[in-house]
């Protein structure tokens, strides 16, 4: 029985001008040194997985537990490696993974000596063109590596189907190009989406609707509750970009948020006191004046 491939790397390269890229400077320029040790510590997560990893909640509290940033902060380090194309924004909004062309070239130089053994075949997330694509890497879009190769000439698709999503992906390039050019003359911070949207009896119900809470309802509910761990600004803004998606409950979802927080400070800080919900009362109170003033 054949091995299965392996796809994550045990090393990867990095230039010696690294640090004199302007999207890495003005990103310490922004978030200070706490900026590289995230960036790069997501490189290596990276390259261990593969050459993209998933955009979620658990890399964020990940990320923040290894390298002692706040777990806001990394999310926002995060959102403005994407903005700065370090991580391409597309792909990070159509997938929810984090990659880039540069990760993916490193990836692809990395495994050339793997490749010209066994062809490396990846997925959805590739975003290099075929003329940026090694002869060694497989791609679903591609017309096919080794095709005159008669080891490989049994996983090749026909010719007819090959035209097709070679045209596919060149459409999908250009689509991903025009984005570029509009988010660049475009604000991208966009308003709260408040959208509803209907379960299938699937769900447990026949006709059953959410509504997305906005900002104000999410903190109201947690003052409410005394749900003081959970950042709601972090909460509403991830569920916004991602849509809502498969949430029937955003209550008990925030509650959740609100728990996972509260274990993550425990472990970090060694502390087992429940916060003053008076004290947290006041402060509260000061930022919403500090907020109205600031207006």
């Amino acid at each position: 029985m054949a091995r299965p491939q392996k796809k994550g790397l045990d090393y990867f390269p990095m230039d010696v001008d690294f640090y004199d890229d302007i999207k890495l400077t003005v990103l310490t320029g922004k978030f200070g040194s706490d900026a590289l040790a995230v960036y790069v510590y997501i490189l290596c997560r990276i390259f261990k997985n593969w050459y993209y990893i998933e955009f979620s909640e658990d890399l964020v509290y990940s990320v923040a537990r290894y390298t002692g940033v706040d777990a806001d902060k990394v999310e926002d380090i995060i959102l403005t490696c994407a903005e700065k194309d370090l991580f391409d924004m597309d792909i990070l909004e159509e997938y929810d993974v984090l990659t880039s062309r540069y990760i993916q070239s490193i990836y692809q130089e990395a495994v050339k000596t793997r490749g010209k053994k066994n062809p490396v075949t990846v997925d959805e997330c590739w975003i290099l063109t075929e003329e940026e694509t090694a002869s060694y890497i497989i791609s679903p879009y591609f017309s096919g590596s080794y095709e005159n190769n008669n080891d490989y000439s049994a996983n090749n698709e026909d010719n007819s189907r090959n035209n097709t999503t070679k045209e596919s992906k060149e459409k999908e390039i250009k689509e991903k190009e025009n984005k570029q050019k509009e988010r660049e003359y475009t604000d991208i911070d966009t308003e709260t989406e408040t959208s509803e949207r209907e379960l299938s009896p699937a769900h447990g119900a026949d006709h059953v609707s959410f509504r997305a809470p906005s900002l104000e309802e999410v903190k109201k509910y947690a003052d409410d509750n005394e749900l003081y761990y959970v950042s709601t600004e972090r909460f509403h803004d991830y569920y916004t970009r991602h849509k809502w998606k498969n949430i029937t409950d955003w209550q008990e979802k925030l509650i959740e948020w609100n728990d996972d927080a509260k274990n993550s400070h425990d472990k970090m800080w060694n502390i087992n006191q429940k916060p003053d919900p008076e004290a947290e009362k006041r402060l509260r109170a000061v930022e919403k004046v500090l907020r109205s003033i600031s207006y």
